[in-house]
């Protein structure tokens, strides 16, 4: 509703896991608001409650995100996000970082 509202200038902030938990897919977000996801954070979601997912292991399609993103969305920054962890914080990191960098160099 927000982006729908405002002015094509108005840059919007697309969060992949928030976006997939409102029961909405990314792909149409950034072809409804084209060059307006300057920053995109990168959040994985499962839709299974039990399951804590770091990007890669859930349900988020990543290489149409990582396809789209750069073209559609005119992305420039990616902003890793991960709300809970299934392991230490820091091992977290680091494997959302490996499996962020293998999708990359997928596309």
């Amino acid at each position: 509703v927000f982006f729908s509202r405002t002015r094509p200038e108005v840059v919007m902030q697309l969060d992949t896991g928030n976006a997939l938990a409102g029961g909405a897919e990314v792909a149409p977000f950034l072809h409804k608001y084209p060059q307006r996801s300057l920053t995109v954070h990168l959040k994985e979601h499962s839709h299974d409650p039990a399951k804590i997912p770091l990007i890669g292991d859930g349900d988020v399609n990543w290489s149409e995100v990582f396809a789209l993103c750069p073209t559609i969305g005119a992305t420039e920054w990616y902003i890793i996000e991960q709300e809970r962890y299934p392991q230490p914080p820091l091992e977290c990191v680091q494997e959302c970082l490996n499996h962020v960098r293998r999708l990359l160099r997928a596309e």
